[in-house]
């Protein structure tokens, strides 16, 4: 009868232990929820990234970008001093979101990320001088390198 005894009670514990993991762990991020979160910021990093550098063909174009900015939303870009290379408020989505290193913008921008942590982002993507009609940009592989504070 002692040995009933001790094996009920342990097997209501082992119960007890089963039923208090219900499975309430978040699921796991996906790669495009993770880049995401890093390009639209948050605390103390902010949301906006504040131009480093520019370089097209390998030649520093910096100061025709001075004071560009970018900031993301979910499905939003903004851009100050674009110059004729980015729209001022523009959609975006990944190419593929399960890799997400990719960007497509609605104007039709394909940028790569090459560098993506909380403080810098670098991409880059070839643009023709007279895509979209546009003649007074500069063509070729640019790399923009962008930072946070």
């Amino acid at each position: 009868m002692g040995k009933l005894i001790l094996s009920s009670l342990f097997l209501i514990a082992m119960l007890q232990f089963v039923a208090c993991d219900k499975g309430d762990d978040p699921p796991a991020q996906t790669e495009a929820q993770k880049v995401t979160a890093l390009l639209i910021g948050s605390g103390a990093s902010g949301s906006q990234w504040s131009l480093s550098s520019v370089f097209v063909d390998e030649v520093d174009y910096t100061e025709v970008f001075q004071g560009f900015t970018m900031t993301f939303s979910e499905t939003g870009v903004t851009t100050t001093n674009g110059t004729v290379v980015f729209e001022s408020t523009d959609g975006w989505n990944f190419k593929d979101e399960a890799t997400a290193t990719q960007i497509v913008t609605d104007s039709g921008l394909e940028l790569t990320i090459d560098e993506l942590t909380e403080n810098q982002l670098i991409f880059s993507f070839e643009f023709d001088e007279t895509i979209y009609g546009r003649t007074s940009a500069v063509g070729g592989i640019n790399v923009f390198t962008l930072n946070r504070p």
